[in-house]
């Protein structure tokens, strides 16, 4: 079994810079995660994921699937609020904000409503971007949804961005969190035809253009919006293209482990998806990387429950 370390060599995207994390969610989910391996395995083992055009990522959980929910429950507010600064002496009341203005959350919803929610997997995924690659926010999700419409927000999961060698790579990624890999696997891959094209990024960005002082200049997306603002013929495509940008998909898939070994359940991972998804399609101008972020869990059931149980007791945050 290859080190994290070893891992760390395979992947270079994989940093140790840090972010706006507050010190103790980080210091929580370096406790509760880590980075087993990188696929393919050196032995190829575990070959790589086919369609994937990086290294794979597959994490493990290191203490407990409630250490896992507890990540989840504390780091609501880090997915919502592009900056926590305001809020840090007082995390209850921009929990209880999150919740009814940032993401899609029912209280009085019965309890298997709830447990379908969107909010669970993409906190995670934001996180693990943060922490594992140091992605900082283009611009946060919480900003699209709208509690008239009571409804998930559509789009990307996370709109995250890495600065390297001077140009800007858009991490705009995906997530299932669902007890069944294969269901999982299948809801991305499905779609990802259209999730990897012009004009699904392009629906992306225009939805951004209608919050763009809320967007990091840093990412330069602002700049792309505010040329189509004074001249909305100019194909933003294009305008990608001038910024020598690019588009990185990571999918991540949390699941059930079936009480199989760690080895045992990702190599059956790998090999479903080499078998049923063997190649894609997907047509994007800019250059595209992507890859597979696999988390097998104890319980997906179990750690949701737990995050809901939590949200309802108004646990305090740490």
């Amino acid at each position: 079994m290859e080190s994290v370390y070893g891992a760390m060599k395979l992947f270079p995207y994989i940093s140790k810079l840090k972010f706006n994390m507050r010190p103790q969610l980080e210091n929580l989910l370096s406790r509760t995660v880590g980075l087993m391996y990188t696929l393919p395995l050196a032995n190829n083992s575990i070959p790589q994921i086919a369609v994937s055009t990086q290294n794979d990522e597959c994490f493990h959980v290191l203490s407990s699937d409630q250490d896992l929910a507890k990540v989840i429950y504390n780091g609501i507010v880090e997915y919502s609020f592009d900056n926590l600064d305001s809020y840090l002496d007082r995390l209850s009341d921009a929990q209880i904000i999150a919740l009814k203005t940032k993401l899609k959350y029912n209280a009085a919803a019965e309890e298997d409503i709830r447990l379908k929610y969107g909010f669970y997997g993409e906190v995670l995924l934001f996180l693990f971007l943060q922490y594992y690659h140091n992605a900082n926010t283009v611009i946060s999700r919480g900003w699209f949804y709208q509690p008239t419409a009571n409804a998930e927000v559509t789009g990307y999961d996370t709109y995250q961005m890495v600065e390297r060698n001077g140009a800007v790579e858009l991490w705009f990624g995906e997530v299932k969190f669902y007890q069944s890999y294969t269901e999982a696997v299948k809801k991305i891959l499905k779609k990802v035809g259209t999730s990897l094209s012009d004009d699904y990024l392009e629906a992306n960005i225009l939805d951004i253009s209608q919050h763009v002082k809320k967007v990091n200049p840093r990412s330069q997306i602002d700049r792309i919006i505010n040329a189509w603002l004074d001249n909305p013929s100019i194909i933003i495509k294009d305008e990608l293209i001038r910024y020598n940008m690019t588009l990185v998909y990571p999918m991540m898939v949390i699941f059930d482990d079936k009480d199989q070994t760690y080895d045992d359940i990702i190599k059956e991972v790998v090999e479903y998806i080499n078998r049923e998804f063997p190649a894609i399609v997907y047509n994007v101008a800019i250059p595209t990387k992507l890859f597979f972020m696999l988390l097998p869990v104890k319980s997906a059931k179990t750690i949701k429950t737990q995050v809901l149980s939590w949200i309802d007791t108004k646990e305090a945050l740490i």
